[in-house]
């Protein structure tokens, strides 16, 4: 079966949000080529409403390899209970995924290789809350930001049993996690 795997890239007090504007000062080449091994290991990607439009108006149009090349030829799907059609450039379109927890363990179900998540704040707090994550990785950059969403927010209580840690050369730290099921 496929895994969900969530990345994110994340501030000691938790925040998440626009990580464009702050952790590019940590992304040393070790946490790249964590990253690539992370990415090359997908071959779909899950995106909540507003980074599926942040992500679709930039990336087709990206000369960023050998992310953009990935980014562009994967499947991608869009969790949305608010819009009516999705596209990744001209033409291309997007299937929406409206029932959450059954669309995404059927896709769990197919062949292929993981499905990935990045941003996509809210909905990686439902796929925790439907236990359909099956890995979350974070890197935790030595900076406070004091503002800011937070990645896992509101979340209900849980346990993650870490499955691997690795300190980075720009002081940030990898950190991978299975979450445990809550019954």
């Amino acid at each position: 079966m496929r895994k969900v795997i969530v990345t994110e890239n994340v501030a000691l007090d938790g925040v998440f949000e626009a990580p464009e504007t702050w952790s590019g000062q940590y992304q040393s080449p070790d946490l790249q080529a964590i990253m690539f091994s992370g990415m090359q290991s997908t071959d779909t990607m899950l995106f909540g409403r507003a980074t599926f439009e942040e992500f679709a108006a930039f990336w087709p149009d990206s000369d960023m390899e050998p992310f953009a090349s990935h980014m562009n030829s994967i499947e991608k799907f869009v969790v949305s209970h608010t819009l009516s059609d999705a596209e990744w450039g001209a033409g291309n379109p997007v299937p929406i995924i409206r029932d959450l927890a059954s669309e995404v363990q059927q896709l769990k179900q197919k062949e292929g290789k993981n499905i990935g998540v990045i941003g996509s704040g809210g909905l990686v707090r439902s796929l925790l809350d439907h236990n359909l994550v099956d890995e979350l990785i974070l890197a935790v950059h030595p900076v406070v930001l004091g503002g800011g969403k937070r990645l896992l927010g509101d979340q209900q209580r849980r346990t993650l049993e870490l499955i691997d840690s690795r300190a980075l050369e720009s002081g940030s730290i990898y950190l991978a996690y299975k979450p445990l099921p809550v019954n």
